[in-house]
């Protein structure tokens, strides 16, 4: 299965190559602009549906991020059904044999989505099912030194829970731009597949796994 990955998009829609699967690790909305929920939902539905539409991908998973106020209100789900692929928020699907969970939460942000505090983090890693393949989070596991030097960004509490009991293939997060860059532990690739860098310039292509 040829996978193509990537993260932190902030507006920016990058040429993807033909592969059987998309991963978008959240943060998807422009960081310019205004971040209203409404305003968020109109570009959604005006540029970023079309986009994966368009892509030569046979499947398509994503999660939100932290600057997707837009995904954030009860109800974006029902919205998401209608857009190609499969929009995740603390669920999975099985695509082509793999089963994909999605986490679009960061810690500790309440200014911003999808933030939750170190405590809930626990149950978050709890939730997730042991049979996943495939691992789509927004903020990825602390503790890998993909944190571009920033580890309280990274999600605490739950890097044992997915090395030692979930043990996916492949685990991709972003959202700390500085940390792009991947690495194989104990059996599954950990990688930080951030498009933006921390000047929120679109540098970083996506990047392609096979599994």
């Amino acid at each position: 299965m040829k996978v193509i990955a990537t993260a932190d998009l902030h507006g920016y829609l990058p040429e993807i190559e033909p592969c059987d699967l998309l991963l978008i690790a959240g943060d998807v909305c422009p960081i310019e602009g205004s971040h209203e929920v409404g305003d968020q939902l109109a570009w959604l539905q005006r540029s970023f549906r079309p986009w994966l539409g368009a892509q030569p991908a046979a499947e398509i998973a994503w999660v939100a991020g932290n600057h997707d106020f837009g995904c954030e209100p009860e109800g974006f789900a029902e919205v998401a059904d209608e857009f190609p692929g499969h929009y995740l928020c603390g669920n999975a699907i099985a695509v082509q044999g793999k089963l994909i969970y999605g986490i679009p939460w960061t810690p500790d942000l309440p200014k911003w989505a999808f933030s939750a505090e170190a405590e809930a983090w626990p149950s978050i890693g709890e939730a997730i099912p042991t049979e996943t393949d495939i691992l789509l989070m927004h903020s990825g596991p602390a503790g890998l030194g993909l944190d571009g030097g920033h580890p309280d960004w990274a999600a605490p509490k739950i890097g044992t829970e997915i090395r030692d009991r979930i043990k996916p293939e492949l685990c991709v997060f972003g959202h700390i731009h500085e940390g792009f860059g991947e690495l194989d532990l104990d059996g599954t690739r950990f990688a930080n597949v951030a498009h933006t860098d921390d000047f929120f310039d679109p540098i970083h292509p996506p990047v392609c796994f096979e599994l």
